[in-house]
């Protein structure tokens, strides 16, 4: 937001004087977040930033359907062979919408936020049909002025900002063409048709419910789930748990984590308890020290109960 705001301000879409309207509520919202996360930059060292050369911006992904289109099968030669994953690089905005800003979306403005971030987005080389060539471009500088960048590494997503500059574009053509730009919209509803969603019915496990109908609200240590199953448990039981999917961790974080890791493999309760943990969940052996409150006879709940903690 503030990189656009910078660009609209360059190109005059914003007068100087009526920017504190969007910096005062910015601040106040938004900027809190983001003051958090720089604070947390400069502090600790975040582990878990990508690689800007794995998630560059292929330009032509912007005109060809990805793995995500309703005939997805029809471009696999194309976005198959995409740095990243399908989820990242599919970023197609449509040949008709393109046509549509082309041919009646005048507005030097959007032009040039469509460009910066058409630009920033191709990352720190320029990669096409896959493979990078020796050509560099700002990414890479923009990442040494602004550090705090690094933390991301995923140039791709800037094709936001290209899919909304192309968008406002498209819809001034769209006004100024009226019928004339049906046949351009018939053609974008075919390239942004999207394939179905695939349904996964997810299976609760015995402990979770088991958990949810207990009264207390004691910590859950849960090294078994996976962060991503341990997040969906803990909507159902209710408990803080351990780890969980974080973008960005702080590496001394990360040090607790393996400690505590190999606390649990050697079957030692007492770093949990003196993290506040309640409830362990193990698939290895029994836990001297602690209540058996949950088995299916391959999983174990034990509950470090109060007169041991």
């Amino acid at each position: 937001c503030g990189l656009l705001t910078l660009v609209l301000l360059a190109a005059r879409r914003v007068p100087w004087r009526a920017v504190h309207r969007f910096l005062l509520p910015a601040a106040a919202t938004t900027g809190v977040l983001a003051a958090a996360a720089l604070l947390a930059a400069g502090r600790h060292e975040l582990m878990g930033a990508h690689d800007p050369a794995d998630y560059p911006l292929d330009p032509l992904s912007l005109i060809v359907p990805g793995g995500h289109w309703r005939f997805a099968s029809l471009t696999e030669p194309f976005w198959s062979r995409l740095a990243g994953d399908v989820n990242e690089h599919s970023v197609n905005i449509g040949l008709g919408l393109l046509a549509l800003a082309a041919w009646k979306g005048r507005d030097r403005r959007w032009w040039i936020v469509f460009a910066v971030f058409g630009v920033l987005g191709l990352g720190e080389r320029l990669t096409l049909l896959g493979r990078t060539l020796p050509l560099p471009l700002p990414y890479a500088l923009l990442e040494t002025v602004f550090p705090p960048l690094a933390v991301g590494g995923v140039p791709v997503r800037m094709a936001v900002m290209v899919a909304l500059a192309a968008s406002v574009l498209g819809a001034l053509a769209v006004k100024r063409l009226g019928r004339r730009a049906l046949p351009l919209m018939l053609l974008l509803v075919v390239e942004l048709w999207p394939a179905p969603r695939p349904e996964t019915r997810l299976e609760i496990p015995g402990w979770v419910e088991a958990l949810a109908r207990r009264d207390d609200g004691g910590a859950v240590y849960d090294a078994l789930s996976g962060p991503k199953k341990a997040m969906y448990y803990q909507t159902i039981h209710g408990r803080p748990i351990s780890g969980g999917a974080l973008a960005r961790t702080p590496r001394a974080s990360l040090q607790v984590n393996v400690e505590q890791f190999d606390a649990y493999l050697a079957g030692d309760i007492v770093p949990f308890m003196e993290a506040d943990y309640e409830y362990i969940l193990t698939n290895l052996y029994t836990l001297h020290g602690a209540q058996l409150t949950w088995t299916d006879g391959e999983l174990k709940l034990y509950r470090l109960v109060e007169e041991i903690r």
